[in-house]
């Protein structure tokens, strides 16, 4: 027996669709005909038409109204066929990109583990002697800090690269938060340290004369303070990584303010070794500071000038925030554990007659009187 359905709807069409609508509008997108009007989605107004069929039955009639009508006060629900179509290729081509980035992720990963190996000895060693064998002055709490900064970047990157192996990824805000604070504060730190080596060459009557006595401490717990809060205000916790933005807060200030200071300070102090004379000994630590300067600018430029050039082209922002992620940490892993070697470098001499204790040299390097500007 015949039934009117007014109140219930069929389940599976939105609203008062009719069962062949979707159909009907298929065909009439794969005929070429795309000239349909898009309005706001909203039921129909004065519909007193309903579905006739047979209760409990699947197939209902169609109903009387035209479908020019229903056309003018819907909007389709079905694609465009083009955007589907440029959405199946987007698909297809990400599948084959991410089968390429899988690839990638593991090797960078796999060096990463490998970098981390060796570097985090080396800076525990240099945590060990400033911290507890070396009679501490203002420039050796700034290079404590930046070792104590590698050091837990190092052990966050090794966590994140095993990560890499695991299926599912493993996921922490808080493990992902404290990787970008050691990142942070590093580059913070560093940037300090090549501003105080410049304010030592250009004033140094100033720099040992007035400069104050716990500016440095004051200087390095301001600056992990600061980046505990730049970190926790410019990420989203709950994407800390997987939803990573290359220019959210923090890596603009990063890359705005840290690397052309980095930059400027480097070559003054280029500048300044190279117009001492032969005859002037220059300052192990000067030195040493410049090397430091250069490694960290050789591995960290061109990586993000190549990031600014192709966010200027244009160039999709998700895929590139992952690589340009994968290859940052390479490079900051590679150049946090290469910092105690050029400190090892620098303080040994070449003709020693004996095998020097690791605390000898590295009271030869920091010694206060080789400070650039007092000779």
């Amino acid at each position: 027996m015949g039934v009117r359905v007014l109140a219930q709807q069929p389940t599976n069409f939105p609203d008062i669709f009719p069962p062949d609508f979707l159909g009907k509008m298929a065909e009439k997108f794969t005929s070429g005909n795309h000239s349909i009007k898009r309005k706001r989605f909203t039921k129909y107004p004065d519909c007193n038409h309903g579905y006739q069929g047979d209760a409990g039955t699947a197939n209902v009639p169609r109903t009387s109204i035209p479908k020019e009508e229903i056309l003018e006060h819907y909007e389709s629900p079905l694609m465009n066929l083009s955007l589907a179509n440029m959405n199946a290729t987007i698909e297809h081509f990400d599948s084959n990109s991410n089968n390429y980035s899988k690839e990638n992720q593991t090797v960078i990963s796999s060096v990463n583990l490998i970098i981390c190996c060796m570097g985090l000895p080396l800076n525990g060693i240099v945590i060990w002697l400033l911290g507890f064998q070396i009679k501490r002055n203002p420039f050796t709490v700034l290079i404590l800090n930046l070792a104590i900064s590698d050091f837990g970047f190092i052990i966050f990157a090794a966590i994140y690269s095993i990560s890499n192996f695991i299926d599912p990824p493993f996921q922490s805000w808080v493990i992902f938060y404290l990787f970008d604070v050691m990142y942070i504060s590093g580059l913070f730190l560093l940037t300090v340290i090549s501003i105080d080596r410049c304010v030592a060459v250009l004033f140094p009557m100033w720099y040992h004369c007035s400069r104050p006595k716990y500016l440095s401490p004051v200087v390095c717990a301001l600056l992990w303070l600061f980046s505990f809060l730049l970190v926790g205000i410019g990420s989203n916790h709950k994407n800390l990584v997987f939803s990573y933005v290359p220019w959210d807060l923090d890596w603009i200030v990063t890359a705005v303010l840290c690397l052309p200071l980095i930059t400027i300070s480097t070559l003054i102090l280029f500048i300044k070794i190279c117009l001492k004379s032969e005859q002037v000994k220059r300052g192990k630590l000067l030195v040493m500071i410049l090397i430091t300067l250069l490694c960290f600018l050789i591995l960290t430029l061109p990586l993000y000038s190549y990031l600014f050039i192709t966010l200027f082209l244009g160039t999709n922002y998700t895929s590139l925030s992952l690589q340009f992620l994968l290859y940052r940490n390479l490079c900051a892993c590679l150049n946090s554990s290469i910092n105690p070697v050029i400190y090892f470098l620098v303080g040994r001499k070449k003709q020693a007659q004996a095998k020097e204790s690791m605390k000898t040299i590295f009271q030869r390097v920091f010694k206060e009187d080789e400070v650039p500007g007092i000779r």
